[in-house]
């Protein structure tokens, strides 16, 4: 059972990822220059969450060991995601102009990235069964 609700948020936060790079940032005209800073620190946290949790003295701490196991890469993609979830909300409009790229290249990097999806989805379930 956790398997698969692992499964199931693992896969989502891929797309999560994959959604706010679809998406684009948040520009605003009038959008005040003091978000930016506020932007950097977010992405900065969002960092130092990252490298504190690849540091052996942390894995010694956390998980006893300082060897990768399944259960600390559980950890560390569900932190991940719950982090990057937090930066993509947190985030605040930046000013400046956006351009809008034609609407045929949109569609065309849009099929690359839902292909490229289903192609990592596919080689990581061919992966777990010739692993059976």
């Amino acid at each position: 059972m956790f398997v698969k609700i692992y499964w199931l948020f693992l896969h989502l936060g891929l797309m999560t990822v994959t959604a706010a790079f679809i998406m684009g940032s948040r520009l605003d005209v009038l959008a005040s220059s003091g978000n930016v800073k506020f932007n950097v620190i977010l992405y900065v946290i969002f960092i130092m969450v990252h490298i504190l949790m690849t540091m052996p003295f942390f894995k010694r701490v956390l998980f006893g060991s300082p060897q990768g196991r399944l259960f600390e890469r559980q950890i560390y993609i569900s932190t991940s995601i719950v982090t990057w979830l937090a930066v993509y909300v947190l985030h605040r409009p930046v000013p400046g102009i956006g351009l809008t790229s034609p609407f045929w290249l949109q569609f065309v990097g849009l099929c690359a990235v839902l292909l490229s999806l289903f192609v990592f989805s596919n080689s990581q379930t061919s992966r777990s069964r010739a692993a059976c």
